[in-house]
C-alpha cells in the first residue's frame, strides 16, 4: 500500500503538483511499516524535495535529517538538507553537509557544485570585514591631511561562448537607467557614475572583431554591469581591444552550448517553416529531481562560470564541456585538469573501458557509433577526409568517431547540463516507429512532416552541402548525419509504436537479476558480450573483423549512397522476423517478462555485425558522394582576391604558352593542329 501511494506521489511531483505530492508522501509515511529503513528514508527525502519546491525550508531540513538518520548513505537527503540550509542563509552549515555527503559519493557532481558555491560565497563574505578593518587602521594612522587620490582604476573583464562575448564591469550600487551603452559593429562605449565616489566612469574600445550591434544589450546587477555583444562569426577572442592582440579563428564545438541563444528548432533545408512538438510534458522523476536539486541549473552554472576566475573557467570547459570526460566530470581545479586528460566518471553501476579512438565509452551506443564512424573513415577518399576535417574540432585531429555520439550527448542533463532541454526537439529524429506488427514502413504514415530518422538523414545531407548554411550549421549537420546513419541500422530504432521500440518489452538476459528491456539488450548487452567473449575484450580486434566484412559483397551489393528508405525497410524486416522472437521462437510482448540467453545471443550477434559493417560502408559512400557534390564555399574577401589574381595569372600563362605553341606549328598542316587541340 505504501509503495503504491509513493508512486502516486512521484506522478504528482512530475506533474508539478507539489502540494498534492506532499500529501501523498505523507500518506505513504503513515502507511509505511518502517521495516525497510532505506525505503522510509527515500520517502522522507522525496517529501523534503516537495518542501523545497514549496519553500518550506524548515520542513525540508527536518525530513532530510530524519532520512539521513535512517540511511546515512542517502545522497539525495544530504543534497536537500544542504539546499534547505543554504536557502536559510546558513551557508557554513550547508557546506558541512555537502562535504559529509561527498564522503559517501565523492564523484557526485551536484554535491561538488554546491560545495564550490558555498566555499566561494563564504570566502567573499569573510573578505569584506577584513577589508573594512584594514581601511579603518589606515584612517587611524593617517593623521596628516593628504591630497585626495585619483579614483581607483576599475578593471573590466570578459568571457565568451561561440556566439556571445559578455563584458563585466564591477561597479556596485547602480541602476540600469544610470548606465549608457553605445555600440557600433566595431566599437563599444560605456558611461556611468561610480555611486561610492561620484566619479565619472567611461570605457571606450575598438573591438577586436565585428559584432552585430543591433543585438547588443546590457544588464545591471547589484555588483556588476554586464554587456552582451553578439559575434558576427564564431571567433575565439583573445582580447576585447583590437589594438591589444589579434584574434584567431576557432571552429566552435557545439557541445554544451549551441551557437544560438534561443532554443533551437529543427533546422531544415526546406523553405517552409515547420511547427515542431513542444518538449515532452513528462520527465522521468529521477531526472526531474536531479534538476530540481540544483535549483535553476542554468542560472547556477552560469553564475558559477561567470563569477569564476579564468583558470576555473578553463578547468570547467576542459573537464565538463569537452570530449575528454564524455561530459560526466566537472572539475574546477585548473592545476589538476591542466596536467592531462580528465578522468572519466561513469554512471552508477557502469565501468569505463578505454579503447583506441573511443573517448570514454560505455554501452553499445557510443561504442557502436564510434565503430561505424571508424569503419567509414577507413573508406573515405583523401579529398573527403580533407573536407570533413574542416568541421571537426581541431583538438580531435579529424577523428570522425570522436563526434559520433554528440547528438546523444546534447540530450541529457548529465552530459549537457547547461541547455540539454533546448535540444529535445531532436529526440524524434533518432528513430521511426511503425504500427505494431504492421511490418511495412510507409513514410506518409510513419514520418509525418519528415519528423523521423529518414527525414533527418535527407535534411542533414542537404544542409551539409548547402552554402546558404553557415559554418556551425554545416558542422552540426555532419555530426547529426554521422550519428543518425548509425541509428537507422540498429533495428529497434525502426521498431513498434506500442512498446516504444522495445523499451517497454522487459525481462532478464543471461540469468541477470536486474530487470532490463529489449532495446537495452540491443544497445548494450549483445555487443559487449560479443567483444568480451570473441575478441579478448579488445574493441580494436572487433573493428578489424568488421572492416573485413565491409568487403563482403553479399552484404553490400546493389547499393546506392542515399537509399534511406531501403535501410529503414531492412531494419523493419529484422524487427518483424528476428528481433522479437525469444529462445523458443515465441513472440516477445509487453505483458510478459522475457528470459533470454545463449540462444538469443548466438542468433543475433551476426546481425549486429552485419548492420555495423553496412552502416560504415554506407556512411563512407554517402560522405564521398556529398564531398563531390558540394560546391565551393564562399571564401573571405582577402582569400577570394588572392585566388582571383592567381587564376588570372595562370590563365595568362596558359594563353601565352598556347600562343607560342600555335605559332611554332603554323607551318604544319592546319588540320593536324586542329585535331591535336
Amino acid at each position: 500500500m505504501s509503495k503504491q501511494v509513493f508512486e502516486q506521489a512521484n506522478e504528482a511531483f512530475v506533474d508539478e503538483k507539489y502540494e498534492e505530492a506532499h500529501e501523498f508522501y505523507t500518506k505513504a509515511l503513515v502507511n509505511d511499516d518502517k521495516t525497510d529503513h532505506r525505503f522510509t528514508s527515500k520517502i522522507l527525502a522525496s517529501r523534503a524535495q516537495c518542501s523545497l519546491k514549496l519553500k518550506n525550508y524548515a520542513d525540508a531540513l527536518k525530513d532530510s535529517n530524519d532520512a539521513i538518520q535512517l540511511d546515512e548513505t542517502n545522497i539525495k537527503a544530504y543534497i536537500r538538507k544542504g539546499v534547505s540550509l543554504y536557502n536559510q542563509d546558513l551557508k557554513e552549515e550547508a557546506l558541512g553537509v555537502f562535504v559529509r555527503g561527498l564522503e559517501f559519493d565523492s564523484a557526485n557532481e551536484q554535491l561538488k557544485i554546491w560545495q564550490h558555491i558555498c566555499e566561494k560565497e563564504l570566502t567573499e563574505k569573510k573578505s569584506v570585514p577584513i577589508a573594512k578593518s584594514i581601511e579603518k587602521e589606515k584612517l587611524a594612522t593617517n593623521i596628516t591631511p593628504v591630497h585626495p587620490l585619483p579614483p581607483a582604476k576599475i578593471k573590466h573583464s570578459f568571457y565568451q561562448t561561440d556566439s556571445v562575448v559578455t563584458i563585466q564591469i564591477p561597479i556596485k550600487g547602480l541602476k540600469k537607467d544610470q548606465v549608457q551603452v553605445h555600440s557600433t559593429d566595431t566599437t563599444i562605449k560605456i558611461n556611468t557614475k561610480i555611486p561610492s565616489s561620484g566619479h565619472d566612469y567611461s570605457l571606450a574600445l575598438d573591438l577586436a572583431y565585428p559584432i552585430d550591434s543591433s543585438r547588443t544589450n546590457f544588464n545591471v546587477t547589484s555588483s556588476n554591469i554586464e554587456i552582451k555583444l553578439y559575434k558576427r562569426q564564431a571567433i575565439q577572442w583573445t582580447s576585447l581591444d583590437a589594438q591589444s592582440t589579434a584574434t584567431k579563428a576557432l571552429p566552435p564545438v557545439p557541445m554544451s552550448r549551441p551557437l544560438v541563444e534561443k532554443a533551437p528548432t529543427y533546422p531544415s533545408s526546406s523553405q517552409r517553416a515547420k511547427n515542431w512538438d513542444k518538449l515532452e510534458a513528462e520527465i522521468k522523476k529521477d531526472e526531474k529531481e536531479n534538476q530540481d536539486d540544483m535549483g535553476d541549473s542554468n542560472a547556477i552554472f552560469q553564475r558559477l562560470y561567470r563569477d569564476s576566475d579564468e583558470n576555473t573557467r578553463r578547468a570547467m570547459n576542459k573537464s565538463m564541456a569537452s570530449y575528454e570526460s564524455g561530459g560526466t566530470c566537472l572539475n574546477m581545479n585548473w592545476e589538476e585538469v591542466s596536467k592531462g586528460r580528465v578522468t572519466c566518471e561513469p554512471p552508477d553501476g557502469m565501468e569505463w573501458k578505454k579503447y583506441d579512438s573511443i573517448l570514454c565509452a560505455f554501452g553499445w551506443g557510443p561504442i557502436g557509433h564510434s565503430l561505424v564512424a571508424r569503419l567509414a573513415q577507413s573508406q573515405l577518399e583523401s579529398s573527403t577526409n580533407r573536407w570533413i576535417y574542416n568541421y571537426i574540432p581541431t583538438n580531435l585531429s579529424g577523428n570522425l568517431s570522436a563526434i559520433s555520439s554528440w547528438p546523444d550527448i546534447i540530450l541529457y542533463p548529465d552530459t549537457n547540463p547547461f541547455d540539454y532541454h533546448k535540444w529535445q526537439w531532436s529526440r524524434q529524429l533518432h528513430f521511426v516507429n511503425i504500427p505494431d506488427w504492421n511490418c511495412e514502413y510507409i513514410s506518409t504514415r510513419d514520418c509525418l512532416n519528415n519528423r523521423c530518422i529518414e527525414g533527418a538523414l535527407k535534411n542533414y545531407s542537404q544542409r551539409l552541402i548547402d552554402n546558404n548554411c553557415d559554418y556551425v550549421q554545416q558542422q552540426q549537420a555532419l555530426f547529426f548525419l554521422v550519428h543518425f546513419l548509425g541509428d537507422v541500422h540498429q533495428p529497434l530504432h525502426c521498431g513498434f509504436k506500442g512498446d516504444f521500440g522495445g523499451n517497454n518489452v522487459k525481462g532478464f538476459f543471461f540469468n541477470g537479476t536486474n530487470l532490463t528491456n529489449l532495446h537495452t539488450i540491443w544497445d548494450v548487452d549483445i555487443i559487449n558480450i560479443r567483444i568480451n567473449r570473441h575478441f579478448q575484450s579488445d574493441v580494436n580486434l572487433y573493428y578489424e573483423y568488421l572492416k573485413s566484412l565491409m568487403f563482403n559483397q553479399s552484404l553490400l551489393i546493389n547499393e546506392t549512397y542515399n537509399d534511406y528508405k531501403t535501410w529503414i525497410d531492412e531494419s523493419v524486416s529484422y524487427v518483424c522476423q528476428q528481433v522479437y522472437f525469444d529462445d523458443n521462437n515465441i513472440k516477445l510482448n509487453v505483458s510478459l517478462n522475457f528470459k533470454l540467453g545463449e540462444e538469443y545471443f548466438n542468433r543475433n550477434w551476426p546481425l549486429i555485425d552485419q548492420r555495423l559493417a553496412q552502416a560504415g560502408h554506407r556512411l563512407a559512400s554517402l560522405l564521398n558522394q556529398l564531398a563531390k557534390n558540394q560546391s565551393s564555399r564562399k571564401l573571405p574577401p582577402d582569400t577570394q582576391a588572392l585566388i582571383i589574381v592567381l587564376c588570372v595569372e595562370l590563365a595568362i600563362g596558359i594563353f601565352a604558352a598556347l600562343s607560342v605553341y600555335l605559332y611554332k606549328r603554323r607551318d604544319n598542316t592546319k588540320h593536324d593542329v586542329l585535331m591535336s587541340e
